[in-house]
């Protein structure tokens, strides 16, 4: 049978292993409370990312759309401005 000195060192024992049980708990709540603040913001960040990547596909197709304009209008400039030329011509 267990003596005594043998219980008191296995509730002794038993204490120290709750208090790291504790500790441990401690940790592990706070770590998925950490954990649940990045999801959180990996979440924020994901959906900010989104908008900006559809502001970035706008601003793309708004470019392309201006520089086309661009083209176009450089075109009519250049066949007007050889309309002037020989206009020109003819005036002299």
């Amino acid at each position: 049978m267990f003596t005594e000195a043998q219980i008191r060192f296995l509730k002794a024992k038993l204490r120290v292993t709750q208090e790291d049980l504790a500790n441990v708990v401690f940790e592990c709540r706070k770590k998925d409370d950490e954990n649940q603040n990045l999801e959180t913001r990996l979440k924020d960040t994901e959906e900010e990312n989104t908008r900006l990547q559809r502001t970035v596909n706008l601003q793309q197709s708004q470019t392309e759309k201006y520089k086309m304009l661009s083209q176009e209008a450089n075109k009519k400039t250049e066949g007007l401005q050889q309309e002037v030329t020989a206009l020109e011509k003819v005036l002299q």
